[in-house]
């Protein structure tokens, strides 16, 4: 029973460090996730800003067209214009200003999704880490101990419940042979008693 106990808490220990090395490779995995998704998020940004640039450029452009010598400027009210905003090329348009602020936005959310994700990770990470260490020191082993082999201990194991099973068809010997011998000795004492 204290080798099964044994072999238990190795079985255990061997499947706490598969799901560590899971765990650590998810956490891998949500690292690359969340720089993916932190990168798309900055060229969202960049994208949406020069788009805003372009715009804002643009209306004043427009805006300065108009401007007369001596007329007040629509936007200051100054009378003189020294550098007026000159034409860009063309200003982009409302749906593709509110496409790129869209784009942006989503790519926040997928940016707090990726952080979130991580940061499970990291706990799941801790927490197989703690499993796998309490498992080992249960067991008397060390840091950086190797694991021990749990075929050896599957083999004696075996062995044992084979060398139990043969003392328990021994011991149904015995007890048949025990009854046969009762049976003669109550034979032999019932003669006995005839003669």
């Amino acid at each position: 029973a204290v080798q099964e106990d044994r072999l238990d808490s190795l079985k255990k220990l061997v499947e706490a460090e598969k799901l560590g090395d899971h765990a650590k490779k998810a956490l891998a995995s949500a690292d690359q996730v969340m720089t993916q998704a932190s990168e798309a998020l900055d060229l969202a940004r960049k994208h949406r800003d020069a788009l805003d640039l372009a715009w804002r450029t643009g209306q004043a452009a427009v805006l300065a067209r108009h401007l007369v010598d001596g007329g007040p400027c629509p936007v200051c009210g100054s009378e003189e214009h020294p550098h007026p905003a000159e034409d860009t090329d063309a200003i982009p348009a409302d749906a593709e200003i509110e496409a790129a602020q869209t784009a942006f936005t989503n790519a926040e959310a997928a940016v707090e999704r990726s952080r979130t994700a991580r940061t499970l990770a990291a706990t799941n990470v801790t927490t197989q880490t703690a499993t796998f260490d309490a498992l080992r020191s249960a067991l008397g082993l060390a840091d950086g101990d190797p694991l021990p082999a749990i075929k050896p201990a599957t083999e004696a194991i075996a062995a044992l419940r084979d060398q139990e099973k043969q003392a328990t068809v021994a011991q149904k010997e015995m007890d048949a042979k025990r009854l046969q011998c009762a049976t003669i000795d109550a034979a032999i004492a019932d003669v006995a008693r005839k003669l």
